[in-house]
């Protein structure tokens, strides 16, 4: 007889962030079973476990004996990053994804983002692929500072559109996973009126960490979880009108329901699709 599986442990699961955050840390390449034990400071029976766990997942690729590579983008906090350019996508990327992106960018005349959350520490989202369009969109991103790119590929959750119509669905019962520490009770209930401004649109808008741009983002759902939200980078004149902001949003939350349809899962509940 079948028996339910077990939620993990919060032991568990921290054993298996620590893990993987390690391997991505470690580097491209492949790294033996040894040395992510030592590094992610747990015996290697339990490191061995959680490898061939998450290679039945897919996160976590075997090379060779005892050898295995990350097919993740784990970003650590403290790990030094080139400012003005996003992380690349992992290799194994369906090429369906980089088409929902082009069809976005085409249909918005924007720059579209991909961005996924990191919740280990701040959270953060961080944007692991982008679609440009023609050089007129490449001279708009060059003409940025650094901070403002750097910004727009790496931020809290709670700082722009990308980030908060994921951190609007982290937790939708309202209590305050995701708010900045410290946050009168005012402001919480803004931000939570906010949230719930968002999960009714089905999307989040707002100014983009580049002046005289904006963000216009979706969440991603892989089953019943928000993994990421995909968004477009569009200059504020150009959603003046009512009929072109709904069209942008409309072709935002078009994308955002295709790349969930693609996610780990089997796909989107009809209930957060448009």
């Amino acid at each position: 007889m079948l028996q339910p599986a077990q939620k993990p442990t919060t032991t568990n699961r921290r054993l298996t962030l620590t893990l993987l955050r390690t391997l991505g840390d470690l580097g491209e390449g492949a790294h033996s079973l040894r040395e992510i034990a030592s590094q992610s400071r747990m015996p290697s029976s339990t490191a061995h476990h959680i490898l061939r766990d998450a290679a039945d997942f897919e996160m976590v690729e075997q090379v060779g004996r005892g050898q295995y590579s990350s097919r993740l983008v784990l970003v650590s906090p403290s790990a030094p990053r080139a400012v003005g350019a996003p992380l690349n996508v992992p290799a194994s990327a369906s090429q369906a994804t980089r088409d929902a992106l082009v069809t976005l960018q085409s249909e918005s005349s924007g720059i579209a983002l991909l961005s996924m959350p990191f919740l280990v520490g701040e959270p953060v989202r961080v944007c692991i692929d982008r679609t440009m369009g023609d050089h007129e969109r490449e001279r708009e991103l060059a003409a940025a500072t650094p901070k403002a790119k750097g910004a727009l590929w790496r931020a809290p959750l709670g700082a722009d559109a990308a980030g908060k119509v994921i951190l609007a669905h982290l937790d939708p019962s309202g209590r305050s996973v995701g708010l900045p520490p410290g946050t009168p009770p005012a402001g919480m209930a803004r931000i939570r009126e906010e949230h719930a401004e968002i999960r009714d649109r089905g999307y989040a808008r707002g100014p983009a960490p580049i002046d005289s741009f904006e963000l216009v983002a979706a969440p991603i759902w892989c089953g019943p979880a928000c993994a990421g939200s995909v968004a477009v980078l569009v200059p504020s004149y150009r959603l003046a009108s009512t009929v072109r902001r709904n069209r942008v949003a409309t072709a935002v939350m078009q994308a955002a329901h295709i790349l969930s349809l693609q996610s780990i899962g089997a796909g989107a509940p009809t209930s957060h699709a448009s």
